[in-house]
């Protein structure tokens, strides 16, 4: 190699300067990758939230179906029930 050759030498990749915020590549796909699993999570909960307000909801909705089949059940008995009217019993 002569002087020329050297003093136009350049290597293949040049360093990268950094400022003072810059990040690395890795810790970007930690924080990335970090983030992304504190959104999963976030929705997980959340579905599950949903899930357990739909559940609250049926069962609710079941107990109030079940009262009322009860009182019109109880009605159908006390309409049924033979009746006393001025002494005599009403079937």
């Amino acid at each position: 190699m002569d002087v020329g050759e050297l003093l136009s030498f350049k290597p293949l990749s040049t360093p990268k300067r950094y400022q003072p915020g810059d990040l690395d590549e890795e810790e970007e796909d930690y924080d990335k990758h970090k983030k992304m699993k504190k959104i999963h999570k976030m929705k997980a909960s959340e579905l599950e939230r949903l899930e357990r307000e739909k559940k609250e909801k049926q069962e609710e909705e079941a107990r109030v179906k079940k009262e009322e089949e009860q009182d019109m059940i109880q009605k159908l008995v006390e309409s049924s029930e033979p009746k006393e009217v001025n002494n005599f019993l009403i079937l």
